[in-house]
């Protein structure tokens, strides 16, 4: 069961893009919106197209805005609110639930030889 926490460290965590929804248990949420915002500074970085910069600010500006209204929540519509990844990306992590039974095995042992 999820709990609300206190509003002043919503405040501070929100003001990270993805920290605001983990500390507010829905780390789902927060893992995209992380991901989304680093792989944007990391383009605008390496292209050195400073229009990108507008994805940036949008995707902070978002997840700032989304924190807090998680926050403000009434308690039944909180308790509702399910965590999932945003803008799509639940395809990407379905890789990890087609890997089962014995294929769990086989793929660590491709992993592990990958990493040496």
């Amino acid at each position: 069961m999820k709990k609300k926490k206190s509003k002043f460290w919503l405040g501070v965590f929100s003001l990270v893009p993805g920290a605001g929804e983990m500390y507010l248990g829905f780390m789902k949420m927060g893992v995209s919106l992380m991901l989304m915002c680093g792989l944007a500074i990391a383009l605008m970085t390496m292209t050195d197209i400073m229009a990108l910069y507008v994805i940036v600010v949008t995707i902070y500006i978002y997840s700032f805005f989304h924190a807090n209204n998680l926050g403000r929540m009434n308690d039944q519509a909180f308790q509702e609110m399910e965590d999932c990844y945003l803008f799509g990306m639940d395809g990407l992590f379905s890789v990890r639930d087609s890997v089962k039974g014995r294929y769990k095995k086989i793929a660590g042992g491709i992993l592990v030889l990958f990493g040496l």
